[in-house]
């Protein structure tokens, strides 16, 4: 199981689009632009801190598309430096040949799919010093006047080595959305994204009446 080192960001359209000019300047290569990606969340019995997905359609750091079935845990350890707590989140990543096959896997084995979703995505990867990352831009439904935007490095680095990536992209005030796409859905619209049963372009928020009954993952 890897330990999963990303910083997120919720960030406003035209920002989002002054943070691509600045990965143009430190001449990143774009993987994929506006791609639609397909996921589907299936719920846990561990516990409320795990989750499964089968998703399609990202781009490798590599140019090849793949669907990867992934487990994620989000555990509380401790500070190294102080008293304090803080949240690390592991995955597990399988590369899968088939989305449909995989889910219908899932779902003969008894998992239950909780979240149908859609969004389009936005990627490049980009040197800067001695580390490479990748930075994603995510449109979600609903949410179309924000991207969510997601660093990761390619290498082992410091945490340091990383916050100062994000800032030479001018992210440092949009640093710390800890909730990531879960809190703004439920600010925007009442309901975390996770709850909501169908997650599709083109559709009108439905309302209550698509929400699943039990919100665990």
């Amino acid at each position: 199981m890897r330990t999963v080192h990303t910083e997120r960001f919720m960030v406003p359209v035209k920002a989002a689009a002054e943070v691509v000019s600045r990965l143009e300047e430190l001449d990143a290569r774009r993987l994929m632009s506006d791609q639609l990606m397909r996921r589907i969340l299936f719920r846990m019995v561990v516990d409320g801190g795990s989750w499964l997905r089968v998703r399609t359609g990202d781009v490798d750091p590599d140019g090849q598309t793949r669907c990867r079935l992934t487990y994620k845990m989000v555990e509380q350890v401790d500070h190294l430096t102080s008293d304090r707590q803080i949240e690390v989140e592991r995955a597990i990543d399988l590369v899968v040949e088939s989305y449909d096959e995989c889910v219908e896997l899932l779902s003969r084995i008894g998992l239950m799919p909780v979240s149908r979703q859609e969004t389009r995505r936005t990627k490049y990867i980009c040197q800067f010093e001695d580390a490479r990352y990748t930075v994603s831009f995510d449109t979600w439904p609903w949410l179309e006047d924000l991207r969510f935007v997601s660093v990761e490095p390619l290498e082992g680095i410091s945490p340091d080595s990383l916050e100062d990536f994000g800032d030479s992209l001018g992210l440092r005030k949009y640093r710390g959305y800890k909730g990531g796409v879960d809190q703004a859905y439920r600010e925007r619209l009442g309901f975390e994204v996770s709850s909501i049963r169908d997650v599709r372009f083109g559709v009108l928020f439905p309302g209550e009446s698509i929400l699943v009954a039990d919100n665990s993952r």
